[in-house]
């Protein structure tokens, strides 16, 4: 899920809503990077993929892990 506002125009940032094991599939730098080249600054996940985590730190966007409520 892609938080928008309203209009592109006011330079908002945006973040993505994820789900378990974000970046799955994909540890290229480039996997981060489309992203923010879009406009994302943040990135909230259930569980990322290591590789691609750090990725995305390693660009500046903050990855931050949320916690389900659920023993693993």
């Amino acid at each position: 899920m892609m938080l928008r506002c309203s209009t592109s125009r006011k330079k908002t940032p945006l973040a993505v809503i994820a789900g378990k094991e974000y970046g799955s599939g994909s540890s290229r730098d480039w996997a981060a990077k489309g992203p923010r080249l879009l406009g994302i600054r943040v990135v909230i996940a259930e569980s990322f993929e290591r590789i691609h985590r750090s990725n995305l730190i390693g660009i500046g966007d903050p990855a931050a892990g949320v916690s389900t409520g659920r023993n693993a």
